[in-house]
């Protein structure tokens, strides 16, 4: 049994003979809630009573075996809230947990059920979040099923502002010298404050977020090639952003002291912003489709959409939420409008094979007359 963090994947683009489905909605309220064992359990013998329609009685055995191991893994499986998606070969199972609830679904086809994996992953990003206080920071991975700390243990990575200055700290400390008194009177000491002014304070903080900026860019961001939020005061953002060239750096930020906030308060924060992105992504969805003129873009007609997805003309394709219809897909792009196969599913699959973009769109966002739109390379 195999998880699967990432879609597209490998596992589900190859061609299969017979392929189970199995899609679980997690209880919200609790990871170890009975019903969510009765629904797998549910969902599990829906698929055996679905294998037994088929004539070939050795791969019906090897299905059942491979249904028999899912209760082994329990445990491991239902402990998400959200949603479970199983994927079921005869030599291996595949499992998502998915962050966004997901209705049941249970069918054996040679095509996986992947519209679930879609629309939760078609917005969903890898993050690091940083979040940065004037004199230390912290950092965490995130998208939109929630935040994790990254523990950094690097000895040179500069945690706080007095670790990453050291001797070169000029605002935390006095310089002290003598000046000869009046006639008679000998030396005075004298402490001179100028490293403690607010100006000397503003280049010490610009000087560490200099050095954060640089520690994070090179370990994780161009490393993972993940976006950077910065989670900070405005004006902490703003030094930031302006010794910062790291082509990562996101747009959107939190403006939001984390200094004294748990990791549930920070998530809290980062999930609504999230939201936000998830819903300026889809209205830039259907400005982009607004924008692209008519020969560049494809309606509904099921032939040629068939037609541009084996091509590989397809830079991107939305289907509205909810939407099926029926046909098989040829190697030539023709359309068998009287068989029962799930024509959507098919398009979906040979979009992403050459690499197009599949993203499945809201109702209300989705103009009333279209069910399907495609935008053109060429």
């Amino acid at each position: 049994m195999k998880k699967l963090n990432h879609f597209p994947s490998q596992e589900l683009e190859r061609d299969f003979d017979y392929i189970i489905s199995i899609l679980v909605p997690l209880d919200a309220e609790n990871l170890t809630s009975e019903k969510d064992s009765i629904k797998l359990k549910n969902g599990i013998e829906e698929a055996r009573n679905q294998l037994s329609n088929l004539d070939d009685s050795t791969l019906q055995t090897q299905f059942e075996e491979q249904l028999d191991t899912i209760y082994q893994a329990e445990r491991e499986l239902l402990a998400h809230r959200g949603g479970l998606a199983l994927y079921i070969t005869k030599e291996e199972i595949y499992y998502y947990h998915i962050g966004n609830t997901v209705e049941s679904h249970i069918d054996v086809s040679n095509e996986p059920y992947i519209i679930p994996l879609i629309e939760a992953y078609q917005f969903m990003n890898d993050y690091h979040v940083l979040v940065l206080n004037g004199e230390d920071f912290k950092l965490y991975q995130g998208n939109e099923k929630g935040i994790e700390s990254i523990q950094i243990e690097d000895d040179d990575a500069p945690l706080t502002l007095t670790q990453a200055l050291g001797d070169e700290l000029e605002g935390g400390e006095l310089n002290h010298g003598t000046f000869g008194g009046p006639r008679g009177s000998g030396n005075v000491q004298t402490f001179h404050g100028h490293n403690d002014t607010s100006n000397e304070k503003e280049i010490d903080r610009e000087n560490y977020f200099r050095q954060v900026a640089q520690y994070v860019d090179t370990h994780y961001s161009k490393k993972e090639e993940a976006p950077l939020i910065i989670y900070a005061l405005p004006e902490n953002i703003a030094v930031f952003e302006s010794v910062s060239d790291s082509e990562y750096l996101s747009d959107y930020t939190i403006e939001k002291s984390g200094a004294s906030q748990s990791d549930q308060e920070i998530e809290t924060e980062v999930l609504e912003l999230f939201k936000t992105m998830r819903e300026d992504a889809q209205q830039n969805l259907v400005t982009r489709f607004q924008e692209t003129t008519p020969e560049f873009r494809i309606e509904n007609i099921k032939q040629d959409l068939a037609v541009a997805a084996v091509e590989g003309r397809i830079e991107e394709l939305a289907i509205k939420q909810g939407y099926h219809t029926h046909g098989a897909i040829d190697d030539q792009g023709a359309v068998n409008e009287e068989s029962d196969q799930d024509f959507v599913g098919q398009l979906i699959r040979k979009t992403l094979a050459t690499s197009g973009k599949v993203v499945i769109v809201e109702d209300e966002l989705m103009p009333e007359d279209l069910n399907m739109v495609a935008r053109l390379r060429y």
